[in-house]
C-alpha cells in the first residue's frame, strides 16, 4: 500500500491523483455504502458513524483524524526504492507513511463501529506544505467545525507530540525602480540594493520573545551590466502567539512604508497565514497529551515530548479545540529527494496509532 501511494506525485494544490487513490481504497475496503466524499478542495472525508444512536452532546464531540496528501516536490510520479531496511521516496515519511497508517487504523474503526462512542471523521487533507497555508484543514473546519471535539493529526516522526501551534505570516515583497545601464546610469536606485537594505532592516526589527524571521527566496535583475529594475523576496515571521503576529505585522508594514521613496516603489502581498493557538481548555489539552503518552509507552516504549510546530493542528488549536499531531514512523531527510523511513518502524507506528485512536474513538466508554 505504501509503495503504491508513495509513487504518486502530489504537489501542494495538485493532490487530485492521491486523493482519488485514497477515495478508491476506502470504497474497496468498506464497500459502496461507505460515507466518503471528495470535497471541492480534493480533501477526502470519510465519516465513520457508531452503530448506536448518539446523544446531542455526543454529536458535537466528533473525533477528526487526519494526514496530509501533499508533497513539497512538483513531480508527477516518484521512484520508490528499498535498501538495507529503508524505503526511499520524496514525501515517504512526510506524510505518506503516516497517511497509510492512519487509513489502516481507520479501517479497523469502521469494522468495529458498534464499539465507537463518537463520530469519527477520517481526513486525507490537502495543502499542508509550504504556501498551502493549511487551506485543506481550514476547509474541513468550515464544513465540520461546530461538531468537532478533538483532532489527532499524523505527521512527522515517532516520539513527537505536537500540541502547540506556531503561527506565521508569509509575504511576497516586490521592489521596483527605473533601472538603467550599470555604467552610464550609475547612481540610480538599484532594486536589488534596495531589497538588500530592506532585508537587513527586516532582520533588525525588534521582535517579541519566541518570534523568528526568515528571508526564504530572493530574486531580481536581468543581467550583470544592468541596474536591476525589479527584485522580489518571500519573507516570513513565526510565533506561537497570535497577538505577537499582529504586533509584528504592524512593524513590518511600517518598515515597508519607510523604505518607499520617490524613486523606489515597494509592494507587499500576504501569500500565507497560519494561525497560532487560541485558548484551549488546559485540562482537556493535558488529558489528550496524557493519553498520547500512554499509547506511545505501551506500543513502542517511547516517551512523547510535547512541543510546538506548524502543522494541520494549528487550525483546531486556533479554534480552541484540543488537538495533537504525532508521527507513526522513524526516518530522516524530510523535504529532500533522499527522504527515507525505517521500514521496521511502521509496525511500531501502527501499534501506537491503533492504541491512541482506539482510546480516542471509544473515549466515553472508558
Amino acid at each position: 500500500m505504501l509503495r503504491e501511494l508513495a509513487a504518486i506525485g502530489a504537489p501542494t494544490r495538485h493532490e487530485e491523483k492521491r486523493a482519488a487513490w485514497v477515495y478508491a481504497w476506502i470504497i474497496q475496503q468498506t464497500g459502496a455504502a461507505a460515507d466518503v466524499r471528495l470535497d471541492d478542495n480534493a480533501n477526502v472525508i470519510w465519516h465513520i458513524r457508531p452503530t448506536e444512536r448518539l446523544s446531542r452532546e455526543a454529536r458535537s464531540n466528533a473525533l477528526v483524524i487526519s494526514a496530509h496528501t501533499d508533497v513539497v516536490f512538483d513531480d508527477k510520479s516518484f521512484e520508490v526504492r528499498e535498501h538495507d531496511g529503508r524505503m526511499y521516496a520524496p514525501g515517504i515519511g512526510d506524510d505518506t507513511a503516516n497517511l497509510v497508517v492512519m487509513l489502516l487504523c481507520a479501517r479497523d474503526l469502521a469494522r468495529n463501529r458498534s464499539k465507537l462512542s463518537r463520530d469519527v471523521y477520517v481526513v486525507a487533507n490537502v495543502c499542508e506544505e509550504g504556501l498551502g497555508n493549511l487551506d485543506g484543514t481550514k476547509a474541513v473546519y468550515e464544513q465540520l467545525g461546530h461538531t468537532v471535539g478533538e483532532h489527532v493529526a499524523f505527521d512527522c516522526y515517532l516520539g513527537e507530540a505536537i500540541n502547540g501551534a506556531v503561527g506565521s505570516h508569509r509575504w511576497r515583497v516586490t521592489v521596483t525602480c527605473e533601472g538603467g545601464h550599470s555604467y552610464f546610469d550609475f547612481g540610480k536606485p538599484n532594486a536589488i540594493h534596495e531589497m538588500s537594505k530592506l532585508l537587513c532592516d527586516f532582520y533588525k526589527l525588534s521582535r517579541p520573545e519566541g518570534m523568528t524571521v526568515n528571508a526564504g527566496v530572493v530574486e531580481g535583475g536581468t543581467t550583470v551590466n544592468a541596474i536591476a529594475a525589479e527584485a522580489s523576496a518571500l519573507l516570513e515571521y513565526r510565533s506561537p502567539n497570535n497577538r505577537d503576529l499582529a504586533i509584528m505585522q504592524r512593524k513590518f508594514e511600517k518598515l515597508i512604508a519607510a523604505h518607499n521613496s520617490k524613486n523606489t516603489s515597494i509592494g507587499i502581498e500576504l501569500v500565507g497565514a497560519r494561525p497560532g493557538a487560541g485558548h484551549v481548555d488546559p485540562d482537556l489539552k493535558e488529558a489528550l497529551l496524557a493519553r498520547t503518552r500512554a499509547a506511545m509507552r505501551v506500543a513502542c516504549e517511547q516517551v512523547a515530548q510535547p512541543e510546538a510546530a506548524s502543522t494541520d493542528v494549528n487550525v483546531p488549536l486556533s479554534r480552541g479545540i484540543p488537538a495533537i499531531c504525532v508521527g507513526a514512523v522513524s526516518g530522516a531527510g524530510m523535504h529532500t529527494r533522499e527522504e527515507w523511513i525505517d521500514m521496521a518502524s511502521v509496525e511500531h507506528g501502527l501499534a501506537f496509532a491503533w492504541q491512541l485512536l482506539w482510546l480516542e474513538a471509544t473515549l466515553a466508554c472508558q
